[in-house]
């Protein structure tokens, strides 16, 4: 059985034995990356980051060992524009008002997990973590706008990492590696690794991928879901070794994405690299033309949609501006632009700013990129206050966007959370 066949007899269940009211796994935004980019350069432009829950499935072939740049120029996109999208609310939901709660989309329903009750830190601010995650947990069905509530975890979860494989697999706030099985609607725990991890952070044929977090190799292990058992990937042995890397899980292999600060001189960017196990050997790809990292994989390439261009500033400036951005193919090692990444700062319009991925489709500052077509346009938003901390997830194509904060209500010390669910459908293509 399928786990979206799974979801579908864990949600009649749940319907049948308990009342409704009437009626929305970088892994954690990763904005300390562009931190790392400023060691370097002048920055011209700049973006936000990007939060994904991976589902993958991959075969591993071969890579290259070519190291000259395999890169193609920035050119127009010349594929029409998707047309407007349009936001639908949606019923309402069984969960309390928060915000960050964790959100995984399965087929054409989102399971939506604990989250914070207390108002959020000011943008901006300095503020610690809260200590009130919430325990509860509903499905949002986008295809029949409907809400089933599901057993309560075992965890508090906030802002951690999940990914589908075969089963959704969730890692707590606690460090414990959870399960969630939907046919039965019950919560399980997988043996944790002999070593610290940040958690699961892609998920391949049956396997998930995490790293080591307090070694300098931070080495790659891996979990069979179907054994629980877990193994290493063999140490990535080259040199210089690539800093503030990224783990995907992708067609070509398992990769490690990150740069390397040695390499460049003062009027260069260091721009981001990839390592590739396809199975046998690692291999160093091509150096991309991007200057700023890569975030999910589409099912075809690797995708960064920083927004933003730097040139390195007045002095030691570089040829060119770099765009932060940029795809590549870890197959064939070749790096491209992505059409209509914006070269300036800041969600575009009025959109809403919700990160989430899920296969093609990508949100993030304000912009929806289908990597199908690769086209990009504006998410726009709703009739909703709602403005910051807001939390999505793909499923059956559309956004579902649940919770968040009204930041002018917060400023005012009145009650701020939300509890509305909102479904962003996207327009067809237009010239």
């Amino acid at each position: 059985m399928s786990i979206e066949d799974r979801l579908t007899s864990s949600i009649k269940d749940a319907v049948e034995q308990a009342p409704l009211p009437p009626g929305d796994l970088a892994t954690a935004t990763t904005r300390g990356h562009r931190l790392r980019r400023r060691r370097r350069m002048a920055v011209v432009g700049g973006s936000s980051a990007l939060v994904a829950a991976i589902a993958l499935t991959a075969a591993l072939v071969t890579g290259g060992t070519d190291r000259t740049d395999r890169t193609t120029p920035v050119a127009p996109d010349p594929s029409p524009a998707p047309g407007p999208g349009s936001w639908t609310r949606a019923a309402d939901s069984p969960l309390s008002a928060r915000y960050g709660p964790l959100m995984v989309g399965v087929g054409s329903r989102v399971l939506i997990m604990g989250g914070h009750s207390s108002e959020p830190c000011p943008p901006g601010a300095d503020c610690a973590i809260p200590d009130d995650a919430l325990t509860d947990a509903a499905v949002y069905d986008v295809a029949t706008d409907t809400w089933s509530v599901v057993a309560a975890p075992p965890a508090r979860f906030a802002r951690t990492r999940a990914v589908v494989a075969d089963e959704v697999v969730v890692f707590g706030t606690d460090g414990d590696w959870i399960t969630y099985d939907p046919a039965a609607n019950t919560w399980g725990h997988l043996p944790a690794p002999a070593v610290a991890t940040n958690g699961p952070e892609a998920a391949l044929d049956g396997r998930i991928y995490a790293r080591e977090s307090q070694t300098p190799t931070r080495d790659v292990l891996v979990l069979d879901v179907a054994t629980r058992t877990w193994s290493r990937v063999p140490t990535d042995p080259l040199t210089p070794r690539l800093t503030d890397n990224s783990l995907f899980a992708t067609d070509a292999g398992v990769v490690l994405a990150g740069v390397n600060y040695d390499e460049a001189a003062p009027d260069e960017p260091t721009l981001t690299q990839a390592d590739l196990w396809d199975g046998a050997t690692w291999t160093r790809l091509p150096r991309t033309g991007q200057i700023g990292p890569f975030y999910h994989w589409t099912g075809n390439r690797l995708i960064g949609l920083e927004r933003g261009t730097a040139d390195g500033g007045q002095t030691n400036g570089w040829d060119r501006a770099y765009p932060y951005g940029g795809a590549l193919d870890p197959t064939t090692g070749t790096w491209s632009p992505v059409p209509g990444l914006p070269t300036d700062y800041g969600p575009r319009n009025d959109s809403w700013s919700v990160d989430a991925a899920d296969g093609p489709l990508v949100t993030t500052s304000g912009l929806v990129y289908d990597d199908r077509s690769q086209t990009m346009t504006d998410l726009g938003r709703p009739d909703s206050p709602v403005d910051i901390e807001l939390t999505g997830a793909w499923a059956d194509g559309r956004l579902v966007v649940f919770g968040g904060s009204d930041e002018d209500a917060r400023a005012a010390g009145a009650a701020s959370l939300s509890d509305e669910t909102w479904v962003w459908t996207p327009g067809s293509a237009s010239n």
